[in-house]
């Protein structure tokens, strides 16, 4: 008993270009759709404002490190890195908590550890307030 076997067509160099290119322009209609979207809405991802930016980049990095370093010189830390958040906007925070950021001012780092948060002002290497997290 035989079986036959169905010839195969080949498929034309030119069918097989013809759908590179379309797959190219679908590929380049989706990604100008998702461009244009991003452009007339560009806030539409971006979290709420904040008053103290976190630290993110490789050279804010160091500085978290290194702020971090100059409070554990001034008191006792718990072990484990902290977080590290820049002051920029002193009135929103004195209004969140008037008393622990009666005296913060622009250009201090909240420096927060397991157990409590510190205001350090780098330009003084003081430690501004301190508050024990419960």
């Amino acid at each position: 008993m035989e079986f036959e076997v169905p010839e195969v067509k080949k498929s034309s160099p030119h069918k097989k270009i013809k759908f590179v290119i379309c797959m190219f322009f679908i590929m380049l209609m989706v990604f100008a759709f998702l461009k244009i979207r991003e452009l007339s809405d560009p806030g539409r991802d971006d979290p709420a404002p904040t008053t103290m930016t976190t630290v993110t980049t490789t050279q804010d990095q160091l500085d978290q490190i290194r702020i971090g370093a100059f409070v554990a010189a001034l008191i006792s830390v718990p072990p484990g890195q902290p977080s590290v958040e820049y002051v920029s906007d002193t009135i929103t925070l004195k209004k969140l908590n008037p008393i622990f950021y009666q005296d913060v001012a622009r250009g201090d780092w909240v420096v927060t550890y397991s157990t409590f948060v510190v205001i350090y002002r780098p330009g003084e290497n003081k430690i501004v307030n301190l508050l024990p997290i419960k």
